[in-house]
């Protein structure tokens, strides 16, 4: 064994070994997968934000009925005539625009016995959700159309 007992003095900048990191492969890789979990995650996260919205919409239209209540008691003769414009609608029927750019189709017969208004879905599409004088409250398939709402009953 020669040279065993010999000491090791100084530092020799020409032996560093680089064998501790990451190839580029292995880097790529990894953000590879990360970016694969994001869009993941991301799609989840939408869908999720979709139903939260739908259940705004639904609670809205809810307070909307229970107003509409309030209204009719504060109307006495006149029923839910006027309704669909009352200040207090108009704030429900505002909240659902913001969440379904949209807005609340409302209808109300002239002489202020029935009302009924509708709003469109977004995570359920193809349907909306219908409430009326009845207090009726239910998805109904198909498109509320606001700008032609016209029936003041919650349809079957």
């Amino acid at each position: 064994m020669k040279g065993f007992n010999k000491k090791i003095t100084g530092f020799a900048p020409h032996k560093i070994c680089f064998c501790m990191g990451f190839t580029l492969v292995e880097v790529l890789i990894v953000v590879t997968i990360m970016g694969l979990i994001m869009g993941i995650v991301m799609i989840t996260v939408g869908s999720a934000r979709d139903k939260a919205r739908d259940a705004a919409i639904k609670a809205n239209l809810s307070g909307m009925r229970s107003e509409g209540e309030n209204y009719a008691t504060d109307n006495p003769g006149a029923g839910y005539s006027g309704f669909c414009n009352d200040s207090k609608t108009m704030e429900y029927r505002n909240a659902v625009l913001a969440q379904n750019k949209k807005g609340v189709g409302c209808a109300e017969e002239t002489d202020g016995k029935k009302w009924a208004a509708c709003a469109d879905l977004i995570y359920e599409s193809g349907s909306y959700w219908c409430v009326d004088w009845q207090a009726s409250a239910r998805k109904i398939e198909g498109d509320c159309d606001p700008a032609a709402w016209s029936l003041t009953t919650c349809p079957q």
